[in-house]
């Protein structure tokens, strides 16, 4: 039954989409196994292959992307530099506070990670001068707590960034 309903989706949608369906109908079926007495003797999603799942991007800018890109207004235009020069997640860019900062050293400390493990990152001198002007930017601000370095949120971010590839003609 599992493998036709993975050859049934798969149909309609990416092995990515299967895979996590499937995940959570593993996880669904451990669970009656293990704290309500199914029985069964083993998941029978464990016994079902997948396809393969490419899991890698593999897009690099093309000649002259780089300079539509900074093209952006200020604010967005910072963050293109600290993404480029850093390969910073979006969220990880955006909940920057400036004690995150080392500029002696050169680094910029990410304590919440995606994988929950806090790293340092070093900077080139193009981010750290993106970073001192964002800071010159929002020094009228006096927060009661420190707040993160940009204002954008996520999904503003994820917007402006797309209107811009999309004036530009990036894919």
């Amino acid at each position: 039954l599992i493998c036709r309903y993975r050859d049934q989706r798969l149909k309609a949608i990416s092995p990515v989409s299967l895979e996590r369906e499937l995940v959570i109908l593993s996880s669904v079926l451990n669970t009656a196994i293990k704290e309500w007495g199914i029985n069964l003797q083993n998941n029978p999603v464990s016994m079902v292959s997948l396809p393969k799942v490419g899991r890698g991007r593999d897009r690099r800018l093309e000649m002259g992307e780089e300079e539509k890109l900074l093209s952006a207004s200020a604010e967005l235009k910072r963050i293109i530099i600290i993404a480029l020069d850093t390969g910073m997640r979006r969220g990880e860019i955006l909940n920057t506070k400036r004690s995150y900062i080392d500029f002696v050293r050169q680094t910029l400390l990410i304590p919440l990670t995606k994988t929950d493990t806090p790293r340092t990152i070093p900077l080139s001198s193009r981010a750290i001068q993106a970073l001192r002007e964002q800071l010159r930017a929002s020094q009228n601000v006096i927060p009661i707590e420190e707040t993160a370095l940009f204002s954008y949120t996520a999904r503003g971010l994820s917007g402006a960034f797309l209107r811009l590839c999309r004036k530009h003609g990036i894919e």
